[in-house]
């Protein structure tokens, strides 16, 4: 898509509510800025970030903090050094981007909940894997407490399913579901 001016400018007020919700005490990304700077910041860099996320959307050209990452491998626990399945990569984003994330989060997260079925908790607000995990052990005890109760369970390992997202889909899903309404 063509970069164009938002329907929605962004503003001061989504600004200072994202960055209520930065963790603090985390590391910084390639800004060096920590969200501790940002929590008292004075209102002129509140409204600079909103205008850099403004001018972005407008122009299509973001500043490289938005764009660029640190990666960073972290030797997996318990793991022996060396093969790379023992890395658990991280990359530490710029508070800038984390900022955006938060934003549009915020503006798109009730229309795209609506399509995420129930069954579904992970990363989820107000549903939790422990209800599912609750489930499993009542079922598993009924069944093996029952001679009449047969229990037929698939689990699925889904570790490296994000390694292979074709993004160009996943972005045209969003859009659908987005323009809707």
């Amino acid at each position: 898509a063509e970069p164009c001016e938002m329907t929605t400018p962004y503003n001061r007020e989504e600004v200072t509510q994202a960055i209520g919700k930065l963790k603090l005490g985390k590391s910084a990304g390639i800004d060096q800025i920590c969200a501790e700077y940002l929590h008292h910041a004075p209102s002129e860099i509140i409204e600079g970030i909103a205008e850099i996320y403004n001018i972005t959307s407008k122009t299509g050209a973001p500043p490289k903090e938005l764009i660029t990452g640190i990666l960073i491998p972290l030797q997996k626990a318990g793991k022996k050094a060396g093969p790379c399945t023992n890395i658990r990569p991280i990359i530490l984003l710029s508070l800038l981007r984390k900022i955006l994330a938060i934003i549009l989060l915020n503006r798109t997260g009730t229309k795209i909940e609506q399509h995420i079925p129930h069954s579904q908790a992970a990363y989820q607000k107000h549903r939790s894997t422990t209800e599912h995990v609750a489930t499993y052990k009542l079922l598993t005890e009924k069944a093996l407490s029952s001679s009449e109760y047969q229990l037929h369970i698939l689990l699925m390992d889904l570790s490296k399913s994000f390694d292979t997202i074709h993004r160009k889909t996943l972005l045209t899903d969003l859009s659908q579901i987005l323009e809707k309404d």
